[in-house]
């Protein structure tokens, strides 16, 4: 019997692991991209997981965060990924990591903000290592700004063996909408890039549920 989560879904789920044998098989230079918007409560999160629960060959690195509930701060999504990591063997300025996760260690004084942008994606990349890996972004209309960057920065990396699965409500419900748009433009721009939006399901499918 088809799960719950994947009834009417069996496209998306099959274009989903097409996109995960491009970063197995083909040796992209850059992240292939995967976008799935859609309004609250229509399956997102179900689609992604189910998904990445089945891609064979399993991946090595899976770094998956989203936005906190309330007050998104920034790079909501890398402290997310970090949290209850071991960042010991990362190889970047302690300083700087303790501001990507948040911790309350933190320096008062920060980085310029490009420097730790660049700070970000190095850490990603160095999460991720020879791969293959998924990203997942749960809520991007949720992220801070600098999560928004990052994503955006993430999708076009050289040399990041990975799949970058992004789920968003519209940008119309996002905390920064004008960000939004253009970040999720850029994702739906790279080349080979997927873009499912998924609708209510229908009677016949709601039936089978």
């Amino acid at each position: 019997m088809m799960p719950v989560s994947m009834v009417g879904r069996a496209g998306e789920r099959a274009e989903l692991d097409r996109a995960w044998s491009t970063v197995v098989d083909a040796g992209r230079p850059s992240p292939a991209v995967t976008v799935i918007t859609g309004a609250a409560g229509v399956g997102k999160s179900l689609l992604v997981a189910a998904a990445v629960e089945g891609f064979s060959p399993r991946p090595a690195v899976v770094l998956s965060g989203a936005a906190r509930l309330h007050d998104p701060a920034p790079y909501d999504w890398l402290a997310a990924v970090l949290s209850g990591r071991d960042t010991s063997g990362l190889d970047l300025p302690p300083d700087a990591l303790a501001w990507l996760a948040q911790q309350p260690t933190a320096p008062r004084e920060r980085y310029a903000p490009g420097t730790l942008l660049r700070l970000a994606v190095r850490t990603v990349r160095r999460l991720v290592g020879a791969g293959p890996a998924v990203l997942v972004v749960e809520d991007l209309h949720a992220l801070d700004p600098a999560s928004l960057n990052l994503v955006g920065e993430l999708a076009t990396a050289g040399d990041l063996p990975a799949l970058l699965v992004v789920a968003s409500r519209p940008p119309a419900d996002a905390v920064a909408p004008d960000l939004a748009v253009r970040v999720l433009s850029r994702l739906c721009g790279v080349r080979g890039a997927v873009r499912q939006h998924l609708g209510p399901l229908g009677v016949a499918e709601v039936a089978e549920v």
